[in-house]
């Protein structure tokens, strides 16, 4: 991820808490730093089960970030279905390096959640993220608002 030359733009900012859950380490942290940058709370699980166990223990968690394909057998998909499970209210954005993979174009869901393709910039990033918290969220696996 590209960090944009500072202050020559202006980006969006916020306060809510987001949960990015990234099996990269660097990319992991890079993500979450940037984040904070931007104002957002920021917390962060390398795998599916992890995320789990974050959200539930953090209720204030806002967005689920998450990349499409996860280690240890729980995918994207399977973790946005648990999560919003247990928190219907929680926002999604999901994020892949291989958009045109067949896991991944059979993994994104549930319903019309937002897309953010790596390698993404701190710009793309703030966008997103602000999109997908202002947006209306899933009440249901079929991506109803």
């Amino acid at each position: 991820m590209e960090t944009g030359a500072p202050g020559t733009i202006d980006l969006p900012t916020g306060s809510e808490t987001v949960l990015v859950v990234e099996d990269d380490r660097g990319l992991r942290e890079l993500t979450t730093t940037v984040l904070r940058s931007l104002g957002y709370r920021s917390l962060s699980a390398a795998d599916g089960t992890t995320a789990l166990t974050v959200i539930e223990s953090q209720p204030e968690i806002a967005l689920l970030f998450t990349d499409v394909v996860l280690p240890g057998g729980m995918g994207g998909s399977d973790l946005v279905s648990a999560a919003l499970a247990r928190r219907p209210g929680l926002r999604v954005l999901y994020t892949s390096g291989y958009p045109d993979d067949e896991r991944v174009r059979s993994g994104v869901g549930p319903g019309d959640a937002p897309f953010l393709r790596k390698p993404f910039r701190k710009p793309d990033l703030a966008r997103a993220v602000r999109e997908a918290l202002d947006r209306p969220h899933l009440q249901s696996l079929g991506g109803q608002p």
